[in-house]
């Protein structure tokens, strides 16, 4: 292996890897500049470091991030899934990669799973939003996506809340985008 050269190609695997179209995302995700990404790749700078972060956030394998030989993925087993993440930035969700979770952190009854990063939290979702229930949830109001736990009132009405505000609406008044089954917090 050249540690010299290959940076071009090993970063359009990085990319592959989680998942981004653009390297403006691989380099929000590393937390680089873009002019660091972009001398590196123009060097062809071989970015070693860079290919230990993204074999810890996405599991690919080592060894074709840095050669390209061999397949992505070769650890993912039957109880890992790969579930697509989001961004909530600013009442907007943005995709953001993916993340391997085993299949024991969520119930069998999540059909269609994503992660919302929010701030210093992430949240393990369902998409497919069946009856309402009391809880978290994923909402949008007048376009603006948050996560904030709701409570069923009587009259088709429902309580929003969250730590800095509460209030009544219509169920039509919002759009359930998904429901939270599960809330990480970063250290």
């Amino acid at each position: 292996m050249d540690f010299e050269k290959g940076g071009q190609e090993v970063i359009k695997r990085m990319l592959e890897a989680y998942g981004f179209t653009t390297r403006q995302a691989l380099c929000d995700q590393l937390g680089v500049s873009k002019s660091t990404m972009a001398t590196r790749f123009m060097r062809d700078i071989f970015p070693a470091d860079w290919i230990i972060q993204c074999v810890i956030d996405t599991g690919a394998n080592v060894a074709w991030l840095a050669t390209g030989n061999g397949v992505m993925f070769d650890n993912v087993i039957n109880d890992v899934e790969r579930v697509p993440k989001m961004k909530l930035e600013n009442g907007k969700l943005e995709p953001a990669s993916h993340v391997l979770l085993d299949k024991v952190m969520f119930a069998s009854s999540i059909t269609s799973p994503s992660v919302i990063q929010d701030g210093k939290n992430s949240y393990l979702v369902e998409l497919e939003v069946g009856n309402f229930a009391d809880g978290l949830w994923l909402i949008d109001i007048d376009g603006k996506s948050s996560i904030r736990k709701m409570q069923q009132l009587p009259g088709q009405k429902v309580r929003v809340s969250n730590d800095e505000l509460t209030f009544d609406c219509g169920i039509d008044d919002l759009k359930l985008i998904a429901r939270v089954d599960t809330i990480f917090q970063k250290a």
